[in-house]
Order: structure tokens, then sequence, then C-alpha cells
């Protein structure tokens, strides 16, 4: 199983960040989000990164695109889900197929190569979302020696389990005079706000559910 490092941010960054700047704060939105018991999010996850397609073989590579969408509840007091997390899985999308040596034929997949497929989506006892899926890697030709032989070799599909954390940010960010250049980046409406942790990139639109809803 392939774990992803784990990226947090929580409430006291904000408030230090905050304290740098604090005349440009909104401080009825940052009281608003302090108050809130519960904290709906919809986060969209994008990855993009060169990736090796063809199982435990650096012959065969992409540039990788890969989508999750996710919706839940959340305790921001005790960093908690409160409810199932709704996900959505987008098919992964690839680009530059190429060999680990660039004047090497570039790989030929026959068939579909997954990112994550996700499945299943927990809180975990660090306040973030731990993301538990599959991984699919097709059946593909490679070139799997560069030098000389140019020899062809085909790798059998194969599947994996892989899991993917996911920080849960305070919301009270959107009310932040965050920096463009800094770990965070709150849109000009101030609705949502933009994490980039590795490969991925992870944007969170949150909001204050009405009470019964």
């Amino acid at each position: 199983m392939k774990i992803a490092p784990i990226v947090v941010f929580s409430a006291p960054l904000w408030l230090g960040l905050a304290a740098a700047s604090a005349q440009q704060m909104d401080y009825d939105a940052l009281a608003r989000w302090s108050d809130a018991k519960v904290v709906r999010y919809q986060v969209a996850g994008v990855y993009r990164a060169q990736t090796v397609i063809a199982y435990q073989e650096t012959g065969g590579q992409a540039t990788v695109t890969d989508r999750v969408l996710l919706e839940f509840d959340w305790d921001p007091g005790r960093e908690k889900l409160l409810g199932p997390v709704k996900i959505g899985n987008a098919k992964s999308e690839l680009k530059d197929l190429r060999n680990v040596e660039r004047s090497c034929p570039p790989p030929v997949p026959k068939g579909d190569y997954e990112h994550i497929e996700v499945a299943k989506a927990t809180d975990s006892d660090s306040g973030t979302l731990e993301l538990s899926g599959k991984r699919s890697y097709p059946l593909i030709d490679v070139t799997a020696y560069c030098q000389g032989s140019w020899a062809k070799k085909t790798i059998p599909a194969r599947q994996e389990e892989v899991v993917e954390h996911v920080a849960v940010p305070a919301a009270m960010a959107l009310a932040m005079p965050l920096s463009p250049d800094g770990p965070i980046t709150v849109a000009p409406d101030r609705k949502s706000f933009t994490v980039k942790a590795g490969d991925w990139t992870w944007t969170y639109t949150p909001s204050i559910p009405a009470k019964g809803k």
C-alpha cells in the first residue's frame, strides 16, 4: 500500500499568519467561522505530475491528471467527520507518453491507467481525511532497455491499494489576508481557498449549513 505524505494546516497557523497583517482581517467573517460548530466542505482535488503508468517499470511514463471531488460535514472543534463523505471520481487523463529516456520509444498502453479510484474516506487521528482506493495499471508495451538492444517487453495489468491524506484546513482562512506566495491562496470572492500539497492541488469551499440540513 502506498501512503502519501500528510500536510496539515490548523487554526493556530491561521492566527499566526493573521497577526502579521491584522489591519486587513475581516473580523466579522473570523467571528462567524470561529463560532461555527459544523462546517460543510466541498473539496476538489487535482493531481497533475509525471507518473509511472507501467507497474514498476520506468520505461512507461506519462503526464497524468486525475480529479477527486469530496463533500462532507466537519466538526472544527474535534477535527472529526460528521456523517459520511460523498465521493466523486474522474477518469485519469494521460498526455506526453514517454520513456524515462527521451531517446527511447514511448510506451503503448493497451488499457486505462487510473491514478486513484477513491472508495472510502475516513477521518484520522491527525485531523485529516484518509482516502482509500485503488490504482490501476494497464497492460502496456514498453522499451525496457534503452542502451543498445532497445528490447521491448509487455508489462501485465495490475491493481494496488493506495491511500492519500487530505488536510482539512480551518475555514477561517477565508477571513484572513494571506499573500499570493503563501501556503494558502484565497479566491478573490473569499468563497474558497486552495492548498498545494505535493502533486495535488486542493480547493476548499466551506459553508455553514442551516440547522437540520
